[in-house]
């Protein structure tokens, strides 16, 4: 493999020049260098890895583009969305969901990165330095895609704390999240959930905006059961045993399909005013899963217990989402330390998550796949189609790949 971009694919320069009015047209090389070198191999990226892979490059204006140029991450999202929703394998329609959730990036020794702060993390188990996220991702059963992210900043980072102004909660961050989706036009059916949103504020904002959840419960939350308030850990160990009589067979987090009992009944909850559907679902999601019961609640009051535990089962997306952006395009990998420069480079990272997802596609048509293709192969397709257009200059610059190879020799 060369592991260098002298020239960008064709596919990725159709992709980028997508965006060419978002950027300055010296901005707009160094982005289409940034997207090039990022794609490629990294022990752990940062821009100056990045200059590295791209020998033509220039590490200043990759630096300035990242740090310091005023282009608008609004814009380039939009442009992205506008992108998916052109191709219609890719684009959102009416029977998928919305998935709210946040994740972390830890940085334990970024004493000095804005907004690190040491705060909990479920990716950490605990409490851990890091810069935190909520997302918003769009899924149906075959598809899915980031749809925007949204930056949180602890309350150590504001003069008054919880009470400044400028302070943005999770959940009010997942409530501008879900009005930016709808601003977008992105169709969706329920929005998922999982136990931490699952209280007052959010439920009323979903209600106020008509919309439909699905959402997991824990903990010392109760609910009305044969007329009495009852918390939700305690409600298997009342449910009469023969009241479980549905058997499903539901994806768990794994992918492996696992079989859960459920038993349902229509209830209330304390903090809001209309009735809603309870399902409690005895099973396992995965071998780690030490609880071995779950309990939902949502507003769909027609729709089965079977069907509301397995639209849930859509949430696991969001995860696969937050995995492939770490593992294939080095979301937490960053070395900058302002605010504004951690976004560009999250940004970044979503828009070749959107173009890795369109190259998916044409690893589908290849002949004798069998199996489920996955982000990963789209990156080899991309990797493989880097090589092939790498050797390409090298034939066409000879001279100039000499002296090159010489500069980094010298360098090193």
């Amino acid at each position: 493999m060369i592991d260098a971009s002298f020239e960008a694919p064709k596919r990725l320069l159709q992709f980028t020049a997508l965006f060419r009015q978002c950027f300055t047209r010296k901005t707009y090389e160094s982005f289409v260098s940034y997207m090039s070198g990022m794609l490629l191999e990294h022990k752990r990226l940062s821009i100056q890895s990045i200059a590295a892979k791209t020998p033509l490059s220039d590490y200043g204006r990759l630096q300035y583009l990242i740090s310091e140029c005023k282009w608008s991450t609004d814009d380039v999202n939009k442009k992205r969305l506008e992108y998916l929703q052109g191709k219609r394998p890719l684009a959102a329609t009416s029977d998928g969901d919305l998935i709210i959730d946040d994740s972390a990036c830890p940085k334990p020794y970024a004493r000095h990165t804005e907004a690190a702060e040491v705060q909990y993390a479920g990716i950490a188990g605990g409490t851990v330095r890091c810069n935190t996220f909520v997302a918003a991702v769009w899924a149906a059963q075959s598809h899915y895609f980031p749809v925007q992210i949204a930056t949180y900043k602890p309350q150590q980072c504001f003069p008054l704390g919880k009470d400044d102004p400028a302070f943005r909660s999770k959940i009010q961050l997942a409530q501008e999240l879900i009005t930016y989706t709808q601003q977008q036009g992105i169709p969706f059916r329920d929005v998922l959930f999982d136990s931490w949103y699952l209280g007052k504020d959010f439920l009323n904002f979903l209600n106020d905006k008509g919309l439909t959840w699905i959402g997991e419960a824990k903990g010392s939350i109760t609910v009305r059961y044969r007329h009495k308030w009852t918390r939700i850990d305690e409600l298997v160990k009342i449910i009469p045993p023969d009241k479980f009589n549905r058997t499903v067979m539901l994806p768990g987090c794994d992918g492996n399909e696992r079989t859960f009992l459920l038993s349902s009944f229509d209830t209330r909850l304390k903090f809001v005013n209309y009735k809603l559907r309870c399902v409690v679902a005895v099973g396992k999601w995965d071998e780690r899963d030490e609880a071995g019961v779950h309990v939902f609640l949502s507003n769909r009051l027609s729709v089965s217990p079977d069907d509301i535990v397995r639209r849930y089962t859509r949430r696991w997306r969001i995860e696969d989402v937050f995995k492939e952006l770490k593992d294939f395009l080095h979301f937490d990998q960053y070395q900058v330390r302002s605010l504004k420069a951690i976004r560009h480079m999250w940004h970044l990272a979503l828009l070749a998550h959107s173009y890795l997802q369109g190259l998916r596609l044409e690893v589908i048509k290849l002949p004798k796949r069998k199996r489920r293709i996955t982000l990963g192969d789209a990156l080899a397709l991309h990797r493989r189609l880097n090589d092939e257009e790498a050797l390409r200059w090298m034939r066409r610059h000879p001279d100039l790949f000499d002296l090159i190879r010489l500069t980094d020799q010298l360098v090193a």
